[in-house]
């Protein structure tokens, strides 16, 4: 839908608006961390597996640039990234700053990722 991208934003940032509640909710020390990467792109989703063991996936070039976008969250020290496309396509580029450019692996494209620089978000 149009405003996808600016839905899988508002998810991300509520997950770890919940995710600081329950870390001191919880007393946890060290807190509990996690680092979100969005992309936007065509997937491809489903089960795979045999009887014995289905696993329900999601596959496809977004998917893998999603996921070097999250694996750049521990560089970055930022516990949400997105790409550009995201950015721009939530219609949120004043609330986004770029942190860096990240080869993509054998194609020589590089890939602007932007972290959030607007208001944390109420509980």
């Amino acid at each position: 839908q149009s405003d996808d991208c600016a839905r899988a934003i508002a998810c991300a940032r509520k997950l770890l608006a919940l995710l600081d509640q329950w870390n001191v909710k919880r007393g946890f020390d060290p807190p509990v961390r996690v680092g979100i990467g969005i992309h936007t792109g065509e997937v491809y989703c489903g089960l795979v597996g045999d009887d014995r063991r289905l696993e329900f996936t999601v596959l496809g070039d977004a998917v893998n640039v999603a996921a070097k976008i999250e694996q750049a969250t521990k560089r970055f020290s930022s516990a949400l990234l997105a790409s550009e496309a995201v950015v721009i396509q939530a219609g949120q580029q004043r609330t986004w700053g770029e942190v860096g450019r990240e080869p993509l692996g054998g194609r020589g494209e590089h890939l602007a990722i932007f972290a959030y620089t607007g208001t944390k978000p109420s509980g």
